[in-house]
């Protein structure tokens, strides 16, 4: 198999392989090879490579979008707009698909990305909760993402 995958955006890429061809295989090799076509590119960065059958449900919460600090000054307190990037890595649509937040700590917030979406098998979609949150003092806050659907998670 030779495949060829090329991104412009500098952000990591979620990348599936089907190797469904190669089961039962009693030798199969993988390699990853770069080749800058003679540019002075940035180089090759491979992280978290899994190889596993991929599941029926399957939803993963890939990155959040909205907490740029761990510590905000009093003076600079302002609503924060929780969000994360969702993706569906299994084979079937998911419906119902929720991202929520709970806060904890010196107050309690929870909330989440109504209404449900429907995701199709190999997408991703950032998801926004509403309303925003404003910490209404100082304190330490625990925030705590989740992402549900209708069906039964392989995990």
């Amino acid at each position: 198999m030779t495949g060829v995958q090329t991104c412009a955006l500098p952000i990591w890429q979620l990348q599936m392989v089907d190797l469904s061809a190669y089961d039962n295989m009693p030798d199969v090799r993988i390699r990853f090879h770069y080749d800058d076509q003679g540019i002075w590119g940035g180089g090759l960065a491979i992280d978290d490579v899994t190889i596993s059958k991929q599941h029926g449900n399957n939803l993963a919460l890939d990155s959040i979008t909205t907490i740029s600090y761990t510590l905000t000054p009093l003076a600079q307190v302002s609503p924060i707009t929780f969000g994360g990037r969702v993706n569906n890595l299994g084979l079937n649509p998911q419906t119902g698909t929720l991202l929520s937040v709970d806060v904890t700590g010196n107050d309690a917030f929870s909330g989440n990305s109504a209404p449900p979406v429907t995701m199709a098998p190999s997408t991703n979609q950032i998801l926004t909760i509403s309303p925003s949150y404003t910490p209404p003092w100082r304190g330490i806050y625990d925030v705590d993402f989740s992402v549900t659907q209708d069906s039964t998670d392989c995990t």
